[in-house]
Formats: structure tokens, C-alpha cells, sequence
């Protein structure tokens, strides 16, 4: 499976807006009262939600087409904000841009000492720091999904 289809299946498709399932969880971390979010979720399929160009639902081909945009952008934005990251085998460069793309390129720059161990191919070290993190607290099963590369390269 290549990275888009990673990431396709990670994120799972919609055709319409969805609350994100980490605000439905945690509605209150977002700023949204528990009773607040209860009343969206009970109108959610009633409102006309509008994004883009004025678009209330989008296909298939449009949001794979979008997500190969946004994921380019994703690479060309780590390549600035992470030294090294050129030099980092293609695997780890495609498991830092998933990772991006589910938490944004800033998210994964918080990651400072999994990004020394890479740097370090200290890959054991990288792949406990991964796994010591908010990010795989929340989202576990993806998370190992996600850092597989340096599992492996931590078991070679």
C-alpha cells in the first residue's frame, strides 16, 4: 500500500463535513460544552454545511485529488521545518508525512527527541519516543500503523 492509500484508509472518506472524532470525545479540550456538542450531533445532518467554492459535498475523485495536493504540501513543508529530513530514508519520510498529515507539520516538529533518534538512526529510540506521545494515546491503533517503519528498522 502506498502512502495516498495509507492515509486514504486512515482517514476514511465523506462525502459531507463530520465532527472530527477527537472534538466528539473531547468536546470540552475544543471549547465546546458536552450539551453544545449533543445539540450539533442531533442537527448536524439537518444543516447545509458549505466549504471551497460553495461546495456541500464533495466525490470521491475531487477529495483524492485534493489529498495528493494537500499531501505535496504536507512534504514540501516538512522538508523546511525538519533539518535533515532529505536525508531521512524514504519510509521515515513518508511516515513523518502521514503522521503530518493527521496533526499538521508543527505537530510532528514537537516530536524533538524521536527526530534526534532518527537523525541518530537510533530507530529503537525513535520508535519508543513515537509511542511516548499524546498522539499514540489517542489514536493507538493508527499511531503503531504509522511508526511501523521504525519498529522494523528497530528489529533489523
Amino acid at each position: 500500500m502506498n502512502l495516498l492509500e495509507r492515509i486514504e484508509s486512515h482517514e476514511g472518506f465523506s462525502r459531507t463535513p463530520y465532527i472530527d472524532p477527537l472534538v466528539a470525545k473531547y468536546p470540552e479540550r475544543y471549547g465546546i460544552p458536552s450539551e453544545d456538542l449533543e445539540i450539533i450531533k442531533k442537527h448536524l445532518d439537518k444543516l447545509k454545511l458549505t466549504f471551497g467554492y460553495g461546495f456541500t459535498f464533495i466525490d470521491k475523485d475531487e477529495a483524492e485529488a485534493v489529498l495528493e495536493l494537500r499531501l505535496q504540501k504536507t512534504i514540501k513543508q516538512l522538508k523546511n521545518y525538519i533539518d535533515g529530513f532529505d536525508d531521512f530514508p524514504v519510509d521515515v519520510q513518508q511516515m513523518l508525512a502521514e503522521m503530518a498529515y493527521q496533526m499538521g507539520v508543527e505537530g510532528v516538529s514537537k516530536f524533538r527527541k524521536m527526530l534526534q533518534a532518527i537523525r541518530d538512526e537510533d530507530w529503537c529510540t525513535a520508535f519508543a519516543e513515537g509511542k511516548d506521545s499524546r498522539w499514540y494515546m489517542q489514536t493507538p491503533g493508527r499511531a503503531l500503523a504509522v511508526l511501523a517503519p521504525l519498529k522494523t528498522r528497530c528489529e533489523n
